[in-house]
């Protein structure tokens, strides 16, 4: 679930790697900052499809443009899972108490999986001892992958192939 509430540090414009992005790369980045996609741990999918929507331009060219501004602000982007990282979230974002930070982090569930989960959880930096516990603890319980979503792969596979014999029954009863 999004919060409908953002923080963005006014003091963002006057930092030494965003002040290097170009005028449409900013752009893009604030709107990942503030976007609904966002969640409450800055760890989320990002549908670059719905940032073209939003923003008015092509998905080919925010997908350059999203490889430019993580670079330049450090981010972290998993393109294969349309994952995006902010590793310094909680120093804008924490400071909200173990029991917050537990709740926040149920944002998880909605996150696909993503080799960047690693990093989500080792980021400690800006986190009291119990907010560290209780990413550690969320983050471990999320990282056991769900039998599910490769089981439906496959029925869904199954199901094409059967659908696909049927028609071909089909045209040779036709004929």
């Amino acid at each position: 679930m999004a919060a409908k509430f953002r923080k963005v540090d006014p003091r963002i414009w006057e930092d030494e790697r965003f002040s290097r992005l170009k005028p449409e790369d900013k752009l893009l980045a604030i709107y990942c900052l503030t976007c609904t996609q966002c969640n409450r741990i800055g760890y989320f999918r990002l549908s670059l499809a719905l940032a073209g929507e939003s923003l008015g331009y092509p998905c080919h060219t925010l997908a350059k443009g999203i490889k430019r501004v993580c670079d330049t602000l450090r981010w972290r982007f998993d393109e294969s899972n349309s994952v995006l990282f902010f590793p310094t979230w909680w120093k804008y974002n924490g400071d909200c108490g173990p029991k917050t930070m537990a709740g926040n982090l149920a944002d998880l569930h909605d996150v696909p999986q993503s080799y960047l989960l690693e990093e989500f959880a080792s980021e400690r930096r800006y986190l009291s001892e119990a907010e560290k516990s209780a990413l550690g603890r969320v983050c471990h319980t999320h990282a056991i992958p769900m039998p599910y979503p490769s089981a439906f792969g496959a029925q869904e596979q199954e199901q094409e192939q059967e659908q696909e014999q049927e028609q071909e029954q089909e045209i040779k009863c036709a004929r």
